[in-house]
């Protein structure tokens, strides 16, 4: 027989707990001793990972991925970039995900960030900065629309739809 383990008393006492351990800056100091021992004896493993995912993030890859600027320490491919011979060997990784700058308005010829983590805060800043690109937002349509194509249930009210018209209403700016 699994024991289960003990819920707290409230979730508000959760979430003093939680909000200790995500804010410290060390996850092992005097400070946030009560606070882990607690979380462990409360949280299942998945959990415990998310927990410690988000304060990884919180503490190391946000500070970051923040302290760069776009377009200047990286940024996203621009049209006349994804235009040039090289393009048809560049990985489609690089095509989507934020590159590297050399310089302002310069990105790498070749490298990518390392850590995936990384990747996917600077590429979120990336799109947040400089807008979806007009191949990013068809190629989006389309895979909206295959996706309804395949859905199954009746064709009444699926969810797909509701995004593909209102997606079709809105005019492309640029």
């Amino acid at each position: 027989m699994v024991e289960k383990p003990p819920s707290p008393q409230s979730l508000a006492e959760f979430e003093a707990h939680t909000t200790v351990f995500l804010t410290s800056p060390a996850k092992e100091c005097e400070a946030t001793k009560d606070e882990v021992s607690f979380l462990n004896s409360c949280v299942p493993a998945n959990g415990l990972k998310l927990l410690n995912l988000a304060h990884d993030w919180l503490h190391r890859l946000l500070p970051h991925v923040l302290s760069k600027i776009d377009r200047v320490g990286f940024g996203l491919l621009q049209a006349a970039d994804l235009a040039a011979p090289q393009a048809e060997h560049m990985p489609f990784s690089r095509k989507v995900m934020s590159v590297p700058f050399v310089a302002k308005d310069v990105p790498s010829r070749s490298s990518e960030f390392a850590h995936p983590d990384v990747v996917i805060g600077l590429s979120i800043l990336a799109y947040r900065y400089e807008g979806l690109r007009l191949g990013d937002m068809s190629g989006l349509l389309t895979q909206l629309k295959q996706d309804f194509a395949r859905q199954a249930g009746p064709k009444g009210a699926p969810t797909s739809r509701q995004v593909v018209s209102t997606l079709a209403s809105f005019e492309c700016t640029r």
